[in-house]
Formats: structure tokens, C-alpha cells, sequence
């Protein structure tokens, strides 16, 4: 790994921190960060790679993309599906629009990733029909619970 000096003046307030996830693994981050800390204020820090190939980034890259995708998918369902629900067959054709594949998930395809996420998706019978629909809140159905007495 190549070292870098710290740098003095102005510039050395604000380091981006740019990782190449193909050819340096996972464990290296903690040295990383160390670094880069010593040369000034991390402002970005990212990793590029194929995380489908590198299991010890995919976990992190899991960690930090699962409420953006989570929120990706509950829109696309909104928007691209009807009073059924969006066929899970249909999201595979919808990763231009979400950015980001099945595979790219620990799950490797939609409807174990769906399923997952109980508290999130409700999915049809296995098929190739089948659909996934949003679960209402139980914070959206408590007040219809609560007004069901007498």
C-alpha cells in the first residue's frame, strides 16, 4: 500500500477517501480510515468494486444501502403498480430505475430479498404472476383498531 504524508496548509482540512474494493480487501479499512483521519476532515469515502464478487464489501455496502433500496422498491411498487400489487418479475426490469440489482444483495434475487423484509412486502404464492404488495403500517391501522368498538 502506498503511504501518504500529511498535508499542511488549507487543503489538508478535507480528504475523500477513494478505495479500490477489487484489489484491497475489507480488512485494510480500519488502516484506512486511520489515515486518512491524520490527514484531515473525512468529508466522502467510498468504495468501487464489483460487490457481488467481494463478500467482505458487500456486507458493508449492505449495511449502508439498505434503507435507500428498501425506499427505492416501496416507491416503485407505489408508482409502477396497481390495487394487486407490482409483479416481482417486473423489478428485474426496474434496476435501471432503482440503480441496483438483486444480485448485488446477499439474497441474490428479488423475491428471497421481499421475503426477507416481512415487515415490509406481502408476496403472492411462488409463480410467475406472482406479486409483492406494500404492508400497511401498524401505525397507519392502530386508529381503525382502536375506533372498531362500540
Amino acid at each position: 500500500m502506498t503511504s501518504l504524508s500529511p498535508v499542511s496548509g488549507p487543503a489538508a482540512s478535507r480528504v475523500a477517501v477513494l478505495i479500490d474494493g477489487d484489489n484491497i480487501p475489507q480488512s485494510f479499512r480500519p488502516e484506512i480510515d486511520r489515515h486518512a483521519r491524520e490527514m484531515g476532515r473525512v468529508v466522502s469515502g467510498q468504495v468501487f468494486g464489483d460487490i457481488a464478487l467481494h463478500s467482505d464489501w458487500a456486507k458493508e455496502a449492505g449495511e449502508k444501502t439498505e434503507r435507500p433500496i428498501l425506499a427505492l422498491v416501496k416507491e416503485l411498487i407505489r408508482t409502477k403498480g396497481d390495487a394487486t400489487g407490482l409483479e416481482i418479475v417486473r423489478l428485474n426490469s426496474l434496476h435501471g430505475t432503482i440503480g441496483f440489482r438483486a444480485s448485488q444483495t446477499p439474497e441474490k434475487q428479488w423475491r428471497a430479498w421481499l421475503r426477507a423484509r416481512p415487515d415490509h412486502f406481502e408476496l403472492d404464492p411462488k409463480g410467475p404472476e406472482s406479486r409483492v404488495r406494500l404492508v400497511a403500517s401498524a401505525s397507519a391501522t392502530a386508529p381503525n383498531a382502536a375506533r372498531s368498538g362500540p
